[in-house]
C-alpha cells in the first residue's frame, strides 16, 4: 500500500530541503530529531503521546541535496518498515514537493501516515514562514 502526495509552497527548494532534514525543525508531535542526511546516515524521530514516547528510525538511501531524498521509516515496536521518497521540484512560485510513502502493512497505518504528512507539511511551512 502506498501514499502519493503533492504539496506546493512558496519556499525555495534548497531552504525546504534543508529544513526537511534539520535536527532543529521539530514539528509536533515530534519532540526531538536526530538526522545525518547522507547515504547510510541515520534518521531518528522521537514523539510523545503521554504517557508514552514513540521512536521512529530510518536510514537515508539517497540524498541529492535540494532535489531528492529516499529513506526508510520504521516505528519501534512494529513489524512495518516503509520507504519514503521526496522530490523537491523548483517552480515559478517556489517548490513542488512530490512525496511517495510505500510499504504499509495495514490500511490503518496508511491512513495515520497520510494524515500525518498533511499535518507535518503544514507545520513545516508555518515554522519556515515565521
Amino acid at each position: 500500500m502506498k501514499i502519493d502526495k503533492q504539496y506546493r509552497t512558496k519556499i525555495e527548494p534548497l531552504k525546504l530541503f534543508g529544513a526537511w532534514v534539520s535536527e532543529d525543525m521539530v514539528i509536533e508531535p515530534a519532540t526531538k530529531i536526530e538526522s545525518k542526511p547522507e547515504v547510510g546516515g541515520h534518521y531518528r524521530l522521537y514523539a510523545a503521546a503521554p504517557p508514552n514516547e514513540f521512536v521512529m528510525h530510518g536510514e537515508f538511501k539517497e540524498v541529492d541535496w535540494g532535489k531528492k531524498l529516499v529513506y526508510s521509516w520504521h516505528w519501534q515496536g512494529t513489524d512495518e518498515t516503509t520507504l519514503i521518497t521526496v522530490e523537491f521540484e523548483e517552480s515559478e512560485t517556489g517548490t513542488i514537493v512530490n512525496l511517495s510513502h510505500e510499504g504499509f502493512l495495514t490500511q490503518e497505518s496508511l491512513d495515520n501516515h497520510n494524515n500525518g504528512w498533511d499535518s507535518y507539511f503544514k507545520g513545516l511551512e508555518a515554522r519556515l514562514f515565521d
